[in-house]
């Protein structure tokens, strides 16, 4: 295993020891508690194409205790759209090993480490002992269980993602009964209130200028409340809202008379979640659903991605580009899966499948030459056609350099020919056209 960080030492900080100045608007979002936690906590990221090198910078940028990289495989040319720490020098070499130079140049305090191994090495358990969190991007759902069935009797933190073109599936699982300090994220409610009744349902009443905001099972305390001061700092009490200026508090009746004042706060209380594992998900999934108008695609892609593993798995590949025959093989695995899933949408996810996108760089802003009729004007090129850029460059590079243009048949010399005209003059090349291993060719 190597490591490195760009001042060339190990730095297994201290989790206690937190430099406020470079982390000043984190621990502000976050708190010392949790900026505590992620600097004791060791991840391992396997698989650093797009996703999982973003992945590992923000984690890097963030302040873990470590970060450590695990894909063995070699660059290759499609990796450049995607994986913005790799080069053209790199093709060839693992992306781990290109990629971690790079990555350690980001913050002195993580130190960044290879797990190392050679090309076409599967994970194991025995590689992820000694990690508090393991997430893995892009690899297959029969590794993903594997791995998951570990983690979660080890109380090791899981996360398993991908992105196929334009789709994304996430799944997480942080262990049984694990506790959310703050359920919403957001700031605590907080509100003046005019009165509290002295009964066994105390009920507060809040200035008629502003609703509270409260909902039943939530949690306050008080301060700056006259008469009833036994309510000042009292531990958190369960809100039972009534309307929307006034909830119960529990009993009241021991307390003194309510005078006037008081500001109520909102405690956040910690939430235990109740985490399956991956297995377990797989027969009865629970969504996060996001687009209600949309309710039913959750579960297509549940069996879609599902799928795209197994046909991944049968033929050692992604289906291809477009490429109906594949579609129609990955629309009846997953019938098999789900009776009712969506054709279409399946039919897409196969269709994208083998694209690989930035989550950052889903477009690129061209600017074109000013023409004297008209004023500048801005076009925005899809990412997979930024791909295809980046690609038709390297082929021009080729095809400059090794002149190998008595090597190809007429149609492809005349199509790279088209296409350089176009480079040359700044235009947007759409995606009529693709990229294929060795040369551009027609999409079909």
């Amino acid at each position: 295993m190597t490591e490195l960080s760009n001042l060339g030492i190990k730095m297994d900080i201290d989790e206690a020891v937190i430099d406020e100045g470079l982390y000043s608007r984190q621990l502000y979002v976050l708190g010392h508690e949790a900026m505590k936690k992620m600097a004791a906590s060791n991840v391992l990221i396997v698989g650093l194409q797009g996703l999982g090198v973003e992945i590992a910078k923000n984690l890097a940028l963030a302040g873990v205790k470590s970060v450590t990289i695990f894909d063995p495989e070699p660059v290759i040319v499609q990796d450049l759209g995607s994986q913005f720490f790799l080069r053209l020098e790199d093709i060839g070499k693992s992306r781990a090993e290109a990629t971690l130079p790079r990555l350690a140049e980001l913050n002195a305090y993580v130190p960044i480490r290879n797990l190392g191994g050679h090309p076409g090495q599967e994970l194991n358990v025995d590689l992820i002992s000694g990690f508090q969190v393991v997430v893995l991007c892009g690899v297959p759902w029969s590794k993903q269980v594997e791995i998951n069935n570990w983690t979660h009797q080890n109380g090791v933190h899981f996360i398993a993602a991908e992105t196929r073109g334009l789709f994304g599936s996430v799944f997480n699982d942080f262990g049984p009964r694990f506790a959310c300090v703050d359920p919403t994220g957001e700031q605590p409610l907080t509100g003046m209130i005019v009165s509290v009744s002295k009964d066994d349902e105390g009920l507060v009443t809040c200035m008629d200028e502003t609703r509270h905001g409260l909902e039943d099972g939530d949690f306050v305390t008080f301060t700056e409340v006259q008469g009833m001061t036994e309510l000042n700092g009292c531990e958190p009490r369960k809100v039972c809202v009534k309307g929307p200026y006034t909830f119960t508090i529990g009993d009241t009746t021991t307390f003194g008379n309510y005078n006037t004042g008081g500001i109520f706060t909102q405690v956040k209380m910690p939430k235990l979640i109740d985490f399956k594992s991956l297995s377990e998900s797989l027969q009865s999934p629970e969504f996060f659903v996001t687009d209600f108008a949309k309710f039913d695609r959750p579960a297509t892609l549940h069996s879609g991605f599902q799928a795209l593993s197994e046909f991944r798995s049968q033929h050692n590949r992604l289906p291809r580009p477009r490429n109906a025959e594949d579609a129609a093989h990955v629309v009846s695995l997953a019938k098999k899966l789900h009776d009712e899933v969506d054709e279409a949408v399946v039919t897409e996810l196969s269709y994208q499948a083998s694209g690989i996108s930035h989550q950052f760089r889903l477009s690129l802003v061209v600017s074109l030459p000013r023409r004297p009729s008209r004023p500048a004007r801005l076009n925005f090129i899809p990412w997979s056609s930024t791909c295809t850029l980046i690609h038709l460059n390297l082929a021009l590079h080729t095809y400059r350099q090794k002149k190998i243009a008595n090597q190809l048949d007429h149609a492809t010399t005349a199509r790279l020919r088209f296409l350089e005209n176009n480079f040359k003059k700044g235009l947007q090349i759409t995606d009529n056209y693709l990229w294929d291993p060795g040369l551009l060719v027609a999409k079909c």
